[in-house]
């Protein structure tokens, strides 16, 4: 079994809570309270968790295709690179981010001060993942 379809079905039970959905009492729903293995390739919702997220938020008005992937773009460079010709450029080291070190050791950061990784609702608890700053 491969992690990332363990991380894909973990995700797509997370979202189900997100968008409203309790544990599901039939064992082959994504929605049921434990781990189960399925088949992640041409996944479908089966059918009682569809049936959940319809009674919360109602049935589409029509049956749209599947949407392809967007296609991926670099990401944006904000200095120009260098030119090839001059070896005299070194490349700055990153700055370190500013007014996000707590005041004082064991100090909580603020999550309101922003700069933060990522977060994930997880059994109805936030959590806030912020890199230490060095």
């Amino acid at each position: 079994m491969e992690e990332g379809n363990d991380l894909f079905l973990v995700a797509v039970h997370e979202l189900g809570h997100a968008l409203g959905l309790e544990h599901s009492n039939d064992p082959t729903a994504i929605m049921a309270p434990f781990y189960q293995y399925m088949e992640t390739d041409n996944f479908k919702l089966p059918s009682d968790d569809l049936q959940g997220i319809q009674k919360i938020y109602g049935p589409p008005d029509k049956i749209l295709p599947p949407t392809k992937p967007l296609p991926t773009v670099p990401p944006h460079r904000s200095v120009p690179p260098a030119d090839p010709r001059k070896n005299d450029r070194q490349p700055k080291p990153p700055r370190p981010p500013t007014g996000d070190k707590p005041s004082y050791p064991g100090a909580k950061p603020n999550i309101c001060d922003g700069n933060f990784n990522t977060l994930a609702i997880l059994r109805r608890e936030m959590f806030v993942f912020k890199a230490p700053v060095i």
